[in-house]
């Protein structure tokens, strides 16, 4: 069953949406559903942050992936 959806977005959005359906030969609709579907498969296979999570997230704020990698390797290496 399909149902309507009314969005607000910016004209200049809209109209780059619409090239990149066209070019896709899909249309508008097509693709934002599949965009919605893959955001939602994303995030049923990348859970929400625990409470332990949030609160550590953030507290290494000038460390990188790559110091990450960097520590890693000295310790177990």
């Amino acid at each position: 069953m399909q149902a309507k959806l009314t969005l607000s977005l910016d004209p200049e959005v809209i109209a780059q949406a619409k090239l990149v359906a066209r070019s896709s030969q899909t249309s508008l609709s097509s693709l934002v559903e599949s965009y919605l579907r893959q955001l939602i498969a994303q995030s049923e296979t990348n859970p929400a942050q625990g409470p332990v999570l949030r609160q550590l997230s953030g507290i290494l704020k000038d460390a990188s992936v790559t110091d990450y990698v960097h520590h890693l390797e000295n310790k177990y290496l």
